[in-house]
C-alpha cells in the first residue's frame, strides 16, 4: 500500500499531523504522521520516549475491532517521522451534534460510542481524550479514534503542552482528575468527558473547564452524574450509564398516559433493593393482567434490577423475564435503544442455568437484531449461540428453532451474515437446525 500524492493538511495537533492522501489503489485516506508541535522545546530523549509511544498505540489500535474503532490500514513505524493510515471518515460527531442542532432533532450514535468505551474498559484501557472531534463517522457507524493518550505515562505527557493547550487532554472534556494525577485516572474519566459531550448536546453553553456540568430537562440529572468531581458519585460504569440513558432517551419519544398504579411501579422499581417475595409477585401479577402498562414499566427495568430480583425467588423471576422477552419480540425500538433491551436479555442469559430462559433470551435476541439490523445485537446472538455454550443449550436451542420455524432461522442466519461472518459461527446444533429443511 503505497501512497500516491498528498492532498491537503487537514489537522495538526500536539503529537501529529493528519493529510488527506491518496492511495496506489485509488482509495483517499487519512495519514497520521508523528510530528511534534514544540519539537524544539522537548530534549531528545523525550522524543524517543514519545515516538515510542505513538507507535505502542498504532499497535494498540490495530488490535481493535474496526466495527468499534477506526481501522488502522497499514502503518510504517521504524522510520524517523512513524506514521499510519487511516480510512477518511465521513464526518466528525462535532458536525453531527451541529446538524442536530439546526434540525431541532437528537444527534445520532451515542449508543455507538458507549459501546466502543465499553470495549475499552474492558480491555483495562482510558482514552482519557473522549470528545467529539475523536468520535467518526466510517462505514455506517460511529467510531472511537485517536488513542493518543492512552498510555498512561504521565511524566512524559506533562513535559509539554499541546496547541490545545494539554498535552493531558482537552480541557474541556477533561476530568478534573485527570490534571493532577493523569497516570492514575480510572474509566471514570471517560464518564466525565461522556457527559460533557451530553452537555455539548443539550446544553452548548460555555462552560468552565473541570467542574460539573447540568442541563435542563430530563436528561440534566445524568450529565450531573457523569460529571461529578467526586469520582464515585459519578456512573460506575458504560453499562449502567447507558441503561439510564438511552432508557431516558426512549421513554421521552412515549405518548403513553400513565396510570395511577404503573406511576408507583416507576417509583417502587428504583427500590429494588429493599424488594422481597411479595414485591416481586405483586409486580409479576400485575403485569399479567396490565399488558398496556408493560412499555413504561419495562423501560424502567436495569440490568441490576434484573440481577437483582432473580435473587429473590427463581420462579417468580422466570415469569418475569419471559413476560419481558414477549414484550421485546413483538416490540419496535429506537435503534439506540436496541442496545439496551439485548444487555437486559444477555444479563437474563447470563445469570441462569435454567435452559427454557437461555433459549428464549437467545431467540428473541436474534428476532431483535434481525428486525432492526443492529450491529451490537447480532454480536450478542453469536456469543449466545456460540460453539461453546453447553451441549444441553444447543439441543435445546435445536429444538426450539425447529418450533419456531422458518422465521428463527432467518433471524439467526441474517445475524451472522449482516456482521460478516457465517452461520459456521454458530454451535453444531444450531447449524443444524438453522439447514434443516
Amino acid at each position: 500500500m503505497n501512497i500516491v500524492s498528498v492532498i491537503e493538511e487537514i489537522h495538526q495537533g500536539g503529537f501529529g499531523i493528519i493529510h488527506k492522501v491518496e492511495l496506489d489503489n485509488g482509495l483517499i485516506a487519512a495519514r497520521k504522521t508523528f510530528k511534534l508541535a514544540l519539537a524544539n522545546k522537548i530534549s531528545q530523549e523525550d522524543t524517543i520516549k514519545l515516538k515510542r509511544r505513538f507507535s505502542r498505540e498504532v499497535k494498540i489500535q490495530e488490535r481493535l475491532p474496526s466495527d468499534l474503532f477506526i481501522p488502522i490500514l497499514h502503518s510504517s513505524l521504524d522510520e524517523d517521522e512513524p506514521w499510519f493510515i487511516m480510512p477518511l471518515a465521513d464526518s466528525s460527531y462535532v458536525e453531527e451534534i451541529q446538524r442536530a442542532k439546526l434540525a431541532s432533532t437528537m444527534p445520532v450514535g451515542l449508543a455507538d460510542i458507549l459501546n466502543s468505551l465499553e470495549h475499552l474498559h474492558t480491555l483495562g484501557y482510558v482514552h482519557r481524550d473522549l470528545k467529539p472531534g475523536n468520535v467518526l463517522f466510517h462505514d455506517g457507524r460511529w467510531k472511537l479514534a485517536d488513542l493518543g493518550l492512552i498510555t498512561s505515562d504521565e511524566a512524559l505527557t506533562s513535559s509539554f503542552q499541546t496547541s490545545e493547550g494539554f498535552a493531558a487532554g482537552s480541557r474541556d472534556y477533561m476530568a478534573p482528575e485527570q490534571v493532577t494525577n493523569f497516570s492514575g485516572v480510572t474509566h471514570h474519566a471517560d464518564i466525565y468527558s461522556f457527559g460533557a459531550i451530553l452537555h455539548d448536546i443539550f446544553n452548548g453553553q460555555p462552560r468552565v473547564p473541570f467542574k460539573k456540568l447540568t442541563s435542563s430537562g430530563s436528561i440534566g440529572w445524568i450529565i450531573e452524574k457523569c460529571t461529578d468531581e467526586k469520582i464515585n458519585r459519578r456512573f460506575n460504569d458504560v453499562k449502567t450509564l447507558r441503561d439510564v440513558l438511552l432508557s431516558q432517551l426512549s421513554k421521552e419519544n412515549l405518548s403513553i398516559k400513565i396510570n395511577k398504579d404503573t406511576a408507583e411501579w416507576i417509583k417502587k422499581i428504583k427500590d429494588v433493593d429493599n424488594w422481597g417475595f411479595e414485591d416481586l409477585d405483586s409486580l409479576v401479577m400485575y403485569l399479567e393482567v396490565s399488558s398496556d402498562s408493560h412499555g413504561i414499566i419495562f423501560m424502567e427495568m436495569t440490568s441490576d434490577f434484573i440481577e437483582k430480583t432473580a435473587s429473590i425467588d427463581r420462579g417468580l423471576w422466570k415469569q418475569l423475564v419471559l413476560i419481558y422477552f414477549d414484550w421485546v419480540y413483538n416490540k419496535s425500538f429506537p435503534f439506540d435503544y436496541c442496545d439496551v433491551v439485548v444487555g437486559h436479555l444477555y444479563k437474563a442469559f447470563a445469570i441462569t442455568t435454567d435452559l427454557e430462559i437461555k433459549a428464549r433470551a437467545a431467540l428473541t435476541a436474534a428476532e431483535l437484531g434481525r428486525s432492526h439490523n443492529r450491529w451490537y445485537v447480532m454480536q450478542r446472538v453469536i456469543r449466545m449461540c456460540s460453539p461453546e455454550i453447553s451441549e444441553n443449550l444447543a439441543n435445546r436451542l435445536n429444538i426450539e428453532i425447529h418450533v419456531d420455524g422458518n422465521q428463527a432461522k432467518e433471524n439467526l442466519r441474517i445475524c451472522a451474515i449482516r456482521i460478516n461472518l457465517s452461520v459456521n459461527s454458530y454451535h453444531p446444533e444450531i447449524i443444524k437446525a438453522i439447514q434443516a429443511m
